[in-house]
């Protein structure tokens, strides 16, 4: 780990959150995890938010939100 963190300008103190998922990945970091991996930045972004999005959906309950929209049927 000591390796990859110093090859993307950064401490291991910084990325070991990271990895263990303990912190999200910031914009700053997925531009340098992008590079580092041959991807982008975005995809770095976008599992950040696929993951954010799974662990919500663990804590959350849609069924109890209430509905303040409904289509117009014509």
């Amino acid at each position: 780990m000591l390796q990859v963190a110093s090859g993307l300008g950064t401490t291991r103190k910084t990325l070991s959150p990271i990895i263990n998922g303990k912190q999200s990945v910031t914009p700053e970091m997925a531009l340098r995890l992008g590079p580092a991996f041959n991807t982008t930045a975005e995809f770095w972004m976008h599992a950040q938010e696929n993951y954010d999005l799974a662990i919500a959906r663990k804590k959350v309950d849609v069924k109890q939100v209430k509905v303040f929209w409904h289509p117009q049927v014509a």
